[in-house]
């Protein structure tokens, strides 16, 4: 993406610094890096990304570390992510040696302020963690706060499924579905779309 964006910048017909970027899933992953590295990516929508993207990689539920790491999969996550895999202690399933990392989603995710970011989980999606990645939002938003934009704004006390929380600069949606991005699509292109009139 970055090297793409390289080159529309030697377009005179494109700005490399009105850019948006999507994924859903493991792409939805790589997406949310991009993004965290990339300051030119102005808004992003992240659909479903699960573990190692949007949701908390210490939360025992639904996708978390070792489950990217089992052969297979490992290519998901660079290789030395394999050392923070199995128990804290020999002996015991409990504690997890994840639970110990000193870094988590919301870290990510605060990498990107204070530019748009819109993350989505469906409340079928037995992989994605809807809930750890509305904790995300959550735990990110300060960043945003401390850089003069807002982060999550959402009344409710928890998410309330199928509403989309979009008035700061994170934005969050636990749809009504399954592990799926056509749903929150309509929401997301109107979104970006006022990003770009200004």
């Amino acid at each position: 993406m970055s090297c793409l964006l390289d080159y529309f910048d030697t377009w005179e017909r494109t700005d490399a610094t009105r850019t948006g970027i999507t994924g859903h899933s493991r792409y939805g992953k790589a997406s949310l890096v991009t993004m965290a590295y990339d300051l030119r990516i102005t808004v992003a929508y992240i659909s479903c990304s699960g573990a190692g993207g949007a949701a908390p990689i210490c939360r025992h539920l639904a996708q978390d570390l070792e489950s990217l790491l089992i052969p297979g999969e490992f290519h998901w996550l660079a290789g030395n992510f394999m050392k923070w895999c199995g128990p804290l202690r020999e002996g015991e399933s409990m504690p997890r040696k994840y639970e110990e990392l000193p870094v988590d989603a919301s870290a990510l995710l605060a990498l990107c302020a204070p530019r748009k970011v819109f993350i989505t989980g469906g409340t079928e999606d037995s992989w994605c963690d809807a809930y750890g990645m509305y904790l995300t939002c959550r735990d990110a938003s300060p960043v945003y706060e401390v850089l003069g934009v807002k982060g999550l704004v959402m009344e409710d006390d928890i998410p309330v499924p199928g509403t989309h929380y979009m008035e700061g600069n994170v934005a969050y949606c636990n749809h009504i579905g399954e592990h799926v991005d056509f749903l929150d699509w309509p929401a997301f292109a109107a979104w970006a779309e006022d990003v770009f009139k200004k």
